[in-house]
This record gives structure tokens, C-alpha cells and sequence, in this order.
């Protein structure tokens, strides 16, 4: 067969488009620092990245339901100690009130008003919120878990 001229040019032709087309892929991915940029690229290492972007987003998504889990569980820790620091007070009082050398009709009085305190104060312990949820309410988090008697209005499941 003969090679013509026209057929070396031809070729010399599609040579340099060649190069050029690989010249520009090149300095995309130095420019980007990426070596795929659309799926055409390598449609293998696409689906991979695609995979490892979906995992990094749920991985993001679980550190922020521990961490809403954390602050939830100190909150809730906080509250149950500070009803503790109360159930301990009142003892204190119920303890000294059964002692008859130490109380009068005027101490009873003013432990049933401590106490009342203590009561309203119990009540708001059980109706803390933590952001626009209630603590201590079950799963009906949207309303307050006690009305000003005592009254539990939440519901016994787990949250």
C-alpha cells in the first residue's frame, strides 16, 4: 500500500488532536487537584466517590445524633440530681418535724410552706425543656410533662 502525503498529514492531524485533548484532561485535573471531574471520566472511581461522599454524610449525621444524644442525657442528669438535692431537703424536714423536742406548730408552718416550694420547684425540674423538647415526657415531648398539681401528662414510652 502507499503512503501519501495526505495520509501522513491526516495522521500527524489526529496525533496532535490527541495530545491536545490529553493536555487539556491534564491540566483540568492539576487545576481542580482532582483526577475525576465528571463520571465520563472513570465511571468506576465515580461510583466509589459517590459511595464515600454518602458514608461521610451519614457518619455526619450520626456524630450530630450522638452529640444531640449527649447534651440530652447531661441535661437529663443535671435535672435528676438537682430532684435529688430536693427529695434529700425534704426528708431533712420530714426527719425533723417527727422529732417532737424540735417542732412546734410554728415549724410545721414553715416547713409545709418549704415544702410547697419545693413542690412548684419539682415541678418545674420535671417540665425542663432542652431546646423545644421536654425531658421527662415520654414521646409527647411537644407539651409540658406536668400541670402546677403534679399531674404526669406524658405518656410511659421510651423516647
Amino acid at each position: 500500500m502507499r503512503v501519501t502525503d495526505r495520509m501522513n498529514y491526516d495522521q500527524v492531524t489526529r496525533n496532535l488532536q490527541k495530545n491536545r485533548s490529553e493536555m487539556s484532561d491534564l491540566q483540568s485535573q492539576a487545576a481542580t487537584q482532582k483526577r475525576v471531574t465528571r463520571p465520563s471520566d472513570d465511571p468506576m472511581a465515580s461510583a466509589r466517590i459517590l459511595g464515600m461522599r454518602s458514608d461521610d454524610k451519614m457518619m455526619q449525621q450520626f456524630m450530630r445524633n450522638i452529640q444531640h444524644a449527649r447534651s440530652f442525657l447531661e441535661a437529663t442528669d443535671t435535672s435528676l440530681s438537682e430532684a435529688t438535692d430536693v427529695l434529700i431537703r425534704l426528708k431533712e424536714l420530714a426527719i425533723q418535724q417527727a422529732n417532737d423536742a424540735g417542732s412546734s406548730a410554728e415549724t410545721r408552718k414553715m416547713a409545709a410552706a418549704e415544702v410547697a416550694q419545693m413542690f412548684h420547684h419539682f415541678i418545674q425540674i420535671g417540665n425542663r425543656k432542652l431546646g423545644d423538647r421536654y425531658l421527662f415526657a415520654g414521646q409527647r415531648t411537644v407539651q409540658p410533662p406536668f400541670n402546677a398539681w403534679g399531674d404526669y401528662q406524658g405518656d410511659s414510652q421510651d423516647l
